[in-house]
């Protein structure tokens, strides 16, 4: 083994070997992402940025798909698609067949959420509140937009109306009128997520984790494999590497301990 070495080390020279470590450190750098989500929106130019701040802290690709361009794209090359809270003139070229996470008040019977009907709205002049194991949970920061005219709101699926096999996973507040029904919804078979919290721009700290709960319900299985990617911006990592405790979803940092089998 010795005498192989030597050879290998004669035959290609240092110089090499420390070329081809170089190549590899910067292609490592540029597979920081191995799932991609396609978001489906009318307006490239005002996208959530609370969502891609989550779609960002799990590491995911997002390419922004405008409403013009759906046709014309192959969604085999993503794996969760998420429709955000506008009309889409192209929607009936989204695939129904992919993990989709729908904040919309439009598809949820096009997606297979609801057998027919179509989404029922809540709106207050105070805070609104859903049901969680029992838990009441304020969704939004205001009552109103930031103009102060118009009340927020959230949607929810009519129980009458909602998919049977549907997994609850957050209700309208039982305090409101209203028909009580789904609010946050998993559909098993592909992994897609219902979460009619859709003015994300007024989103609480709670709700974001509702919506990351959501992502990683869609993401499922597809997102256990990744490449290897260093980023030294990332500010919760290990030298560049993101390392995520899968009982609290936090990511490792410098002052962690990784304890191996």
């Amino acid at each position: 083994k010795e005498y192989d070495y030597r050879n290998f080390m004669k035959k290609f020279g240092t110089l090499k070997i420390v070329s081809l470590l170089f190549l590899c450190s910067i292609l490592l750098i540029n597979m920081i992402f191995a799932l991609n989500v396609a978001y489906v929106l009318k307006d490239k130019s005002v996208p959530s940025q609370n969502v891609l701040d989550v779609f960002e802290e799990l590491t995911v690709s997002v390419d922004l798909i405008r409403d013009s361009e759906i046709p014309s794209i192959d969604f085999s090359d993503y794996e969760v698609i998420f429709v955000g809270d506008q009309w889409i003139r192209n929607i009936v070229s989204v695939p129904k067949n992919s993990s989709i996470i729908l904040a919309n008040n439009y598809y949820a019977t096009h997606f297979g959420f609801l057998n027919r009907g179509t989404t029922s709205q809540i709106s207050a002049n105070g805070d609104l509140h859903i049901l969680k194991n029992d838990e009441e949970i304020v969704v939004y920061n205001s009552p109103n937009d930031d103009k102060g005219k118009s009340h927020l709101s959230f949607y929810y699926l009519p129980e009458k109306y909602k998919l049977s096999s549907l997994e609850t996973i957050a209700t309208t507040h039982i305090g409101y009128d209203e028909e009580l029904g789904d609010v946050i919804a998993y559909k098993n078979d592909l992994h897609s997520c219902y979460f009619g919290i859709a003015q994300s721009d007024y989103w609480t700290e709670e709700t974001k984790d509702l919506f990351k709960d959501c992502a990683l319900f869609a993401i499922g299985e597809k997102g256990k494999i990744h490449d290897v990617g260093i980023n030294q911006n990332f500010s919760e990592s290990v030298e560049g590497i993101r390392i995520r405790d899968t009982q609290s979803l936090n990511f490792l940092d410098e002052k962690d301990t990784l304890l191996c089998d």
